[in-house]
């Protein structure tokens, strides 16, 4: 047994918790799913997966998961409204993890920053404009570089 998937279930689990809404409004959040294809993300993970699995949070922020629960899942969030002031919110708050060291990533978006965040999670923000986006790749992910990251943040923010 992988020994993060008891952190990937909890941090999906986390996730799905924070962002779900049921009925019409997570029918709503689908788009995000076309961000990254189930293609792109089963190449990231290394292992096929279905169709993404799309909620939208409270704040309206939508959520896309794709989740193989032995091999680590990929998550990628789309803040329509409020992005910058989002994006900012999170960039602080990983700077000020002491357990974190971020990367200011250039070439994607208008501003970028990676950061591993967990053991075998790794993170992208990018914010375009007033959109900002984040996706998090963990587990046994083959492709869970800075580069594969970049690679899918360009692909969504194309598709945005």
């Amino acid at each position: 047994m992988n020994p993060n998937s008891s952190a990937i279930r909890r941090a999906v689990l986390l996730v799905t918790v924070i962002t779900s809404v049921t009925g019409p409004a997570a029918m709503a959040a689908a788009r995000v799913c076309d961000l990254i294809t189930a293609t792109e993300a089963s190449a990231a993970l290394g292992v096929s997966v279905a169709a993404g699995t799309a909620v939208l949070g409270e704040s309206g922020d939508q959520l896309c998961q794709y989740v193989d629960p032995r091999y680590g899942m990929l998550a990628i969030t789309l803040a329509d409204n409020h992005g910058r002031e989002k994006y900012e919110k999170a960039k602080s708050k990983i700077q000020k993890d002491a357990a974190i060291t971020p990367e200011n990533i250039s070439g994607v978006g208008d501003e970028a920053v990676f950061a591993n965040v967990s053991k075998g999670v790794s993170e992208l923000l990018v914010v375009k404009g007033d959109k900002s986006i984040a996706i998090a790749l963990g587990g046994r992910a083959v492709n869970s570089s800075k580069e594969a990251l970049k690679d899918l943040a360009r692909k969504a923010l194309s598709r945005l």
